[in-house]
């Protein structure tokens, strides 16, 4: 899947549960029971699917954080999208969330 940067926002599913240990993410899909894991730079990325960062964002944070060139950032971050979309980790949205007002 090739993706426009700025267009798409990744989203932790809601059939997920995980906790950051020791600055690694361990990750449940709770539709089928199978946990994963994440190392220090897959966890900052997991933090940061919460539907407001587009994935451009995410290449940003990961090389201003790691000190990585964008495009080897950009390739790892899509190849790791790509496994998160297969086993339904995340969903991707064209927008980000509507912020609410009262």
């Amino acid at each position: 899947m090739v993706y426009v940067h700025n267009l798409v926002y990744p989203l932790r599913s809601e059939a997920t549960a995980f906790r950051i240990i020791d600055g690694e993410a361990v990750i449940l899909n709770l539709d089928n029971g199978v946990y994963y894991s994440l190392d220090e730079v897959g966890a900052k990325i997991w933090d940061l699917c919460d539907g407001s960062n587009s994935i451009k964002d995410i290449i940003m944070v990961i090389c201003e954080e790691f000190e990585v060139k964008e495009q080897a950032a950009g390739e790892d971050i899509l190849e790791l999208m790509e496994e998160l979309l297969k086993e339904s980790l995340v969903v991707i949205n064209e927008s980000p969330p509507q912020v609410k007002s009262d």
